[in-house]
């Protein structure tokens, strides 16, 4: 039987038991006596490596004589590595008793044991029949909540409404990343009593829950404060003042976010997922960094992986670990550390299938195993992928002055057609949003929205940036560039503006108090 530590396998087979005691089983196991060994616990004060076997081999004797006896060697790989300090070879000396068909045993192992040591041991995979346990059901974590809620209630002298308990039962699983179900449910019960009892109250209903949840992992899941409100309401606007046009794709963003924090979106996928389509330098990665500086707090707060960098045979490895090597994946310890956020797949066209895989079972489902089938939670992400799929497609519409909107679904047929994704992983997304080229109207407002970003910057140093009309003029003339979209720009701001700047500061030109103002006679 194997199972994460925590995740209720001595549970399990205790009902199992209860089950043949109340002879609700098939016959052949009626009247059986289900016995735990603890390995561990025999194995103290033992050093002679002949009396410790001479005493196992004694109980297992008896095990076989009794007849009625269904053993349970708990963590049996633990046991079989403090028996190997001794010299003793616990499999070879036991291996008789494993083969015997007048014995029936049940081992029990967490995932990293069984991979480790016994699913390289062909002698062990021939006696055992593995099982491996899946993470516990809602209904079965709610009625262990139930029955600890009787004790609770009794000890610590509070009364839990059942929303209260639905609510720890599905927060454990959705926000907390560390340990497994139930376990995770238990100590989160244990620790929102504790939470509430401090502010004085007794009765434990759902809002408490959530706001201790939202305390302990940074995850807004309890009530919507007022300036959250507004933000939420007012996302488009706020995330227009970095981004320009792009409608669909902030509209999109903006909405996702809506109802993850109004609790209407489907818990068991990730929060929002969209594939950006697009030419260089107009916006797709500039939105995700805008989202994440918005709502998340700051643009750190976006997660990004470079997928031109996974499309070896070994990507799928590097990003979800290497079991015999015994290295975790850079995407698996990502999520492990920060689960809730922006995640950005850059060029994700350039990655390869199995990888794509790995993300279709993601977009699905907001979960995937690591490299110990151990499940990593990615349901607190909005998931952006980037990529430059079908932009020379998107460049000649623009070029003949076509609306890009109007051949979206003709530009995903041609990506299908290419072979760049298969249809079932666009299908995931739930938007596939297509970034038109941008004109100079564009450039121009983006010119304005950089130079007041500089002008934030130098205003930090008591010093003020005239932004005029012949400034925003010559910026556009030197920086744009339909073919590389906003980038140019933000070089001429950089080549051009911030550079004399910089040598005027230095010359001492420019000191604190000072108000500059700059025209086309300075970068002449």
């Amino acid at each position: 039987l194997v199972g994460e530590d925590g995740a209720g396998k001595m549970e399990i087979l205790a009902r199992f038991a209860r089950k043949i005691y109340e002879g609700t089983v098939f016959a052949p196991i009626e009247h059986k006596q289900v016995i735990v060994f603890d390995g561990s616990s025999f194995l103290v004060g033992k050093k002679e490596k002949s009396a410790f076997e001479e005493e196992l081999l004694r109980i297992f004797n008896q095990v076989v004589r009794a007849g009625n006896i269904i053993l349970v060697l708990k963590n049996f790989p633990a046991f079989i590595r403090s028996a190997s300090s001794i010299g003793s070879d616990v499999v070879n000396l036991l291996d008789p008793y494993f083969a015997s068909k007048g014995l029936q045993i049940i081992a029990t192992a967490n995932f990293d044991q069984y991979h480790q040591d016994i699913e390289r041991n062909s002698q062990l995979m021939r006696r055992f029949q593995p099982v491996l346990m899946q993470t516990s059901d809602e209904t079965t974590v709610v009625r262990l909540l139930e029955n600890a809620v009787l004790s609770y209630e009794s000890s610590e002298k509070v009364f839990f409404t059942y929303p209260a308990v639905l609510a720890i039962a599905r927060s454990a699983d959705q926000y907390i990343t560390v340990g497994v179900m139930p376990d995770k449910a238990l100590d989160l019960m244990v620790e929102v009593i504790s939470a509430v009892k401090r502010k004085g109250n007794r009765v434990i209903g759902r809002i408490d829950v959530m706001d201790y949840v939202s305390e302990k992992t940074g995850i807004p899941t309890g009530t919507v404060g007022e300036a959250e409100k507004q933000r939420l309401l007012n996302l488009e606007a706020l995330i227009h003042e970095r981004i320009v046009g792009q409608d669909e794709a902030v509209s999109a963003i903006a909405n996702a976010m809506r109802r993850a924090r109004a609790g209407v979106r489907a818990m068991d996928r990730p929060m929002g997922s969209f594939l950006f389509l697009g030419p260089t330098g107009v916006g797709k990665t500039e939105t995700a960094k805008t989202l994440a500086k918005i709502f998340f707090g700051s643009e750190n707060d976006m997660m990004r992986l470079d997928m031109s960098e996974y499309q070896t045979d070994d990507a799928l490895e590097r990003l979800i670990g290497h079991y015999a090597e015994g290295k975790p994946g850079v995407f698996t310890s990502m999520l492990r550390e920060k689960s809730y956020g922006v995640l950005l797949l850059d060029e994700f066209e350039k990655t390869n299938k199995d990888v794509h895989d790995l993300f279709l079972q993601i977009l699905d489902e907001g979960v995937f195993s690591d490299m110990a089938g151990k499940r990593v939670n990615a349901r607190n992400l909005i998931i952006i992928a980037t990529s430059n799929a079908g932009s020379d497609m998107i460049w000649q519409l623009f070029q003949k002055n076509e609306d890009v909107m109007q051949y979206k679904d003709e530009l995903i047929d041609t990506i299908i057609k290419r072979g760049i994704y298969a249809p079932e992983l666009l299908n995931r997304f739930d938007g596939v949003i297509v970034f038109h080229p941008l004109e100079k109207e564009h450039i121009r407002a983006i010119a304005n929205i950089l130079l007041s970003e500089l002008a934030e910057r130098l205003r930090e140093q008591g010093i003020e940036l005239s932004i005029n009309e012949a400034l925003v003029n010559l910026l556009v003339h030197e920086g744009y560039s339909p073919e590389f979209g906003a980038r140019p720009m933000s070089r001429a701001i950089q080549e051009k503006v911030e550079q004399v700047i910089a040598l005027r500061k230095l010359n001492g030109d420019i000191k604190a108090g000072d108000t500059v103002e700059l025209s086309e006679n300075d970068f002449a």
